[in-house]
């Protein structure tokens, strides 16, 4: 039994539970799961927040750099998922939905080449050698180092910073014109599939050793919709998809 992770609710322990479970190992693995999945979520909102015009420099700032994390966050949510294995390998949601991922051939092949430079060269580190190696080989028929449009720093954008990064992420495409553009996008389709499937497994396996270890699953009452039809309280911002 786990919990579903919808609609409005809290999870809560008294001070008793909670000094019980301080060096928990279970407990203290699924606090590691839930901040990797705080973090790839937060990826996702920066998507959904984006600006709607593509021409803007915030929307490529936004869109560039939640994939950047959203690489670097799944191989580190992985590397925590694995690490876990003896702490959580008596809960069957462990077992039946995150161990599949460990033994998936195609998120394996991801984790050992472009997840794992996007984790140790470019999102943690700003690894000087991406620049240089970058640099040495970046063709382009005119270079922009940064735009902003507007007073704020919200639209400020260094764009030339992020047009490095993806070069050296892509430096083994041979076709400049459209090998680089079909094998980024399939590279942004798999890590946000597995980026998915990630946090719903995380979910998962967090529910059901929460419930297991004593803590309590509440609902709460849901909040009253304004004549628009949102809610009040939202200033209309987009959660992450789901």
């Amino acid at each position: 039994m786990s919990i579903d992770f919808s609609g409005w609710w809290k999870i809560t322990a008294d001070k008793e539970l909670m000094d019980s479970l301080r060096d928990n190992a279970a407990f203290l693995a699924v606090l590691r799961l839930a901040r990797g999945v705080n973090a790839l979520r937060f990826c996702h909102v920066a998507v959904a927040d984006r600006p709607d015009s593509p021409s803007s420099p915030s929307y490529h700032r936004q869109i560039n750099n939640a994939f950047f994390f959203t690489c670097g966050l799944l191989f580190e949510g992985m590397e925590v998922a694995r690490q876990s294995s003896m702490a959580l390998k008596d809960y069957s949601e462990f077992r039946e939905k995150l161990v599949p991922l460990f033994r998936n051939r195609e998120l394996d092949a991801l984790l050992t080449s472009d997840l794992v430079n996007f984790r140790n060269k470019i999102v943690f580190h700003f690894d000087p050698d991406v620049i240089s190696e970058s640099l040495s080989r970046l063709d382009l028929p005119e270079y922009q180092f940064a735009r902003c449009e507007g007073r704020e720093s919200r639209g400020m954008y260094f764009s030339l910073a992020d047009e490095v990064v993806l070069n050296f992420a892509l430096d083994e495409q041979e076709d400049q014109e459209t090998g680089e553009k079909a094998r980024l996008e399939r590279l942004a389709t798999l890590a946000t599939q597995f980026q998915l499937e990630f946090t719903d497994a995380a979910d998962g396996v967090i529910g059901q050793v929460l419930l297991d270890l004593g803590w309590r699953a509440e609902q709460l009452e849901e909040p009253s919709s304004d004549v628009e039809g949102g809610v009040v309280g939202d200033e209309g911002g987009s959660g992450p998809p789901e």
